[in-house]
């Protein structure tokens, strides 16, 4: 089921203003009109419904705060689509939800705050550049990817684009590696595919190294460009360590597989433990 809001009469004890100024545009996220307690509610009941109705799982289950965490500044990874309004302005965000239409952004509240004050000075420097912007008339960037490491602080950005081509932005680039130290890496992914996927098959390294290193429940872990790995750093590995200590303590098991494990975040953990 699917509303929409027609008009307010009284509103909820539960609804609070949105941190970030476009939210009610902005498809990235949808709980920030209510309040934390509200969102755990919420939260609650949909993990509930969904090993119940996915797992026949009726035991009722709590999430509390401090296992959630912060609702702000916890990404450690963006990937945000290019496009250029009907002016030619250039655009830098989130889709709006249920469409291709992108709604521009300054700071998005949500990503580490290393990732979200690069923002306005590399959109700066793409607008300056030369460098083709994606439409459905002309090849170009379609997507700026940022990823962190929390821990280590190490930074790899990834320009998307369906073309080699950067022309000036080449350049800048470098000047951005030597700007910012924590950056370890830039990279370029070439789709030049028509669909939704966002990465394509190709990445080619522009400068410094293709990766960034994490330290992840004891674990260095590196993580390229393309790789899977969970945007809540904090709150990932909590939950490994809950189920690390789970199978230690009450659960006779010999034997872990990992499907669709990505790099091994959960089963590395529990392999590192000799089960």
């Amino acid at each position: 089921w699917i509303g929409s809001k027609i008009k307010e009469i009284n509103l909820s004890k539960s609804r609070c203003k949105a941190k970030c100024p476009v939210a009610e545009q902005c498809g990235g996220c949808n709980l920030q009109h209510l309040s934390s307690k509200a969102q755990l509610t919420v939260k609650n009941r949909s993990v509930c419904e969904t090993i119940k109705r996915i797992g026949n799982i009726k035991n009722k289950l709590t999430i509390t705060k401090s296992e959630v965490g912060s609702p702000f500044h916890y990404r450690n990874k963006c990937i945000i689509p290019l496009g250029k309004s009907r002016e030619g302005k250039l655009l830098l965000g989130y889709y709006k939800r249920n469409t291709h239409e992108i709604v521009d952004i300054v700071n998005c509240p949500v990503l580490d705050n290393r990732i979200d004050n690069l923002l306005p000075e590399i959109k700066s420097d793409i607008l300056k550049s030369n460098c083709s912007i994606y439409s459905k008339n002309s090849e170009g960037l379609k997507h700026l990817s940022v990823r962190i490491a929390k821990r280590t602080g190490e930074i790899l950005i990834t320009l998307v684009s369906t073309t080699d081509e950067l022309n000036d932005l080449s350049k800048k680039v470098k000047e951005w590696k030597s700007k910012w130290p924590n950056i370890v890496g830039i990279t370029l992914n070439t789709n030049k595919e028509k669909n939704n996927v966002i990465f394509g098959r190709q990445t080619q390294l522009l400068c410094g190294r293709d990766h960034i290193r994490e330290v992840f429940c004891g674990l260095s872990i590196y993580i390229g460009t393309t790789t899977f790995f969970q945007v809540n750093t904090v709150l990932a590995e909590k939950t490994v360590y809950d189920i690390v200590n789970w199978i230690k303590k009450e659960a006779n098991v010999v034997r872990v597989i990992d499907l669709y494990c990505g790099i091994g975040t959960i089963s590395l953990p529990i392999a590192s433990e000799g089960i």
